[in-house]
């Protein structure tokens, strides 16, 4: 077969494939619609499923028997600087929390809760300090930690901030049988820990929970 034969039949078997294309694309000049993979969710890289359910089983469901809420201090935050301070300050593994919810200053948007890895694999928490009141038997090994961002002592939260804690919570409640007066301020338990604020709205918040029941 000559060059020039070659040529032409390479040709028209590309004429005939562009005719498939373009009667397949509805014979208006339609573009080729590619079928992707979807992308994973950028929530399960953060949260799972709902946002509440850990990536491994919880073992023992009478487990967790309190809820502690604390504000990370800094107004400027998400859940890696404070992950940052609590490896590189206190020598943690990792994040002390096991949910942060933003206030969007950083890469947590507006109450957004991020679930950390201690939820995820069911660890203990890391953010009760040794000298917490054990009279009211809160542990790091019992007790869910929640961080608001931000700096209950200097400003009041977002009221996306507060209105996805109360949801949070009162979820965290159904599922592990928590009653209300198990829900906590770091403060009521650690005598030199003023956190969550004393502009965090306590009795909204205890009045809205109360609703929630």
């Amino acid at each position: 077969m000559t060059r020039n034969r070659v040529v032409l039949v390479a040709f028209i078997a590309m004429m005939s494939i562009f005719g498939v294309v373009f009667m397949n694309g509805g014979g208006q000049g339609a573009p080729l619609m590619v079928k992707l993979a979807p992308l994973e969710s950028k929530a399960k890289t953060s949260m799972v499923g709902d946002g509440l359910q850990p990536r491994n089983a919880v073992q023992n469901s009478d487990r967790w028997s309190s809820i502690v809420i604390h504000h990370s201090g800094h107004p400027l935050d998400d859940h890696r600087s404070i992950d940052r301070r609590h490896r590189e300050q206190l020598n943690f593994a990792r994040l002390g929390y096991h949910f942060v919810i933003g206030n969007g200053a950083r890469g947590l948007a507006d109450g957004e809760a991020f679930v950390s890895a201690r939820w995820d694999r069911q660890e203990d928490g890391a953010h009760l300090p040794g000298n917490a009141d054990i009279t009211k038997s809160v542990t790091n090994g019992n007790s869910i930690a929640i961080c608001v961002v931000g700096n209950g002592d200097l400003q009041t939260f977002t009221p996306g901030q507060v209105n996805r804690l109360i949801a949070l919570v009162a979820r965290l409640q159904r599922d592990f049988n928590i009653p209300d007066h198990q829900v906590w301020p770091a403060s009521d338990l650690v005598q030199t820990m003023t956190s969550p604020g004393r502009y965090f709205p306590l009795v909204d918040f205890e009045q809205r929970l109360a609703l929630e029941d």
